[in-house]
């Protein structure tokens, strides 16, 4: 004869008010929720494109073979309401 043990929440130590969800907290959620959609949006638009030649920078050669003039730039930003 088996025996099977149903796990719970409260079973794994997180109290019951915890584990509880409430409008505000799901409210809180949604918000960020949204605020991360619009920065990973945003996000998307910060690739700069940049080249060696735009700043009169002499590209390198690594064994006679040379670099591309596109140079990857990312730029992250921050910013806050104010």
């Amino acid at each position: 004869e088996s025996s099977c043990t149903v796990l719970s929440l409260q079973g794994l130590g997180f109290p019951s008010n915890e584990t509880q969800g409430s409008a505000a907290e799901q409210a809180l959620l949604n918000k960020r929720s949204r605020m991360l959609q619009i920065h990973q949006k945003l996000g998307l638009l910060t690739a700069i494109p940049m080249k060696c030649s735009d700043f009169k920078i002499t590209r390198p050669e690594l064994l006679a073979m040379p670099i591309k003039d596109d140079v990857p730039v990312s730029v992250n930003a921050t910013w806050a309401k104010q």
